[in-house]
């Protein structure tokens, strides 16, 4: 990889233009009740993937959890989001959810796999935050 970055720098330029500008727009309080969802039985967050402990990440790579876009084109709100170590961050990158993560992968596991599906699919909108109305004209809605 180290080789293709030096190799291919216009390559790698076009890709962090792109990716810098990939953000999730979710509040807080709905981050939080996706970290919740993915925790594991100490009752740590954890990687969605691999299940690396949000503390374990910190020690190992002086990070947070990531907020990981499961479908990389895809919406850019809850339901489209996982917590994710750097690794798998870095190891899926701009794959679809199905060819990354699947037997093949070393960190795979059926049960998170269902756990993942199960929260983009249904359990994530029991979290999301309504917006309110915008205003038209500075008034308050009645």
């Amino acid at each position: 990889m180290k080789e293709w970055r030096k190799n291919h720098p216009e390559q790698l330029s076009i890709y962090n233009k792109k990716h810098t500008n990939k953000s999730h727009r979710i509040s807080q309080k709905e981050w939080d009740c996706c970290k919740g969802y993915f925790k594991n039985q100490d009752g740590e967050s954890c990687c969605a993937y691999c299940a690396l402990t949000e503390r374990e990440n910190k020690e190992r790579y002086n990070q947070q959890l990531h907020k990981e876009h499961v479908i990389h084109s895809g919406k850019d709100n809850l339901t489209n989001c996982v917590p994710s170590c750097k690794i798998c961050n870095s190891e899926k990158h701009t794959a679809s959810l199905n060819s990354w993560y699947n037997k093949s992968n070393h960190s795979y596991s059926r049960e998170r796999y269902l756990k993942i599906y199960q929260w983009i699919r249904w359990d994530c909108k029991k979290y999301i935050t309504k917006k309110r109305p915008k205003q038209k004209n500075g008034k308050k809605p009645f």
